[in-house]
């Protein structure tokens, strides 16, 4: 799988403000691509406030100490 132009590293870049539009943006992308941004391994998917009008997904640096 081909990597689109708009992911290389230049002035403007995909965004996503929901989950079906990150979904959508991953699936541009191949499987097997390494995830770094300052996850360091890993990076866990937390979803805050549930069932109130404040519910939302953070992606957030993975604690190895924690497993």
């Amino acid at each position: 799988m081909s990597i689109p132009r708009k992911y290389y590293k230049r002035d403007k870049h995909p965004t996503a403000r929901t989950v079906g539009e990150l979904k959508a943006a991953l699936a541009e992308l191949p499987d097997d691509l390494r995830v770094e941004a300052g996850f360091g391994e890993a990076m866990e998917l937390v979803v805050y406030n549930h069932g109130t009008d404040d519910e939302h997904l953070e992606i957030r640096e993975h604690d190895e100490d924690e497993d």
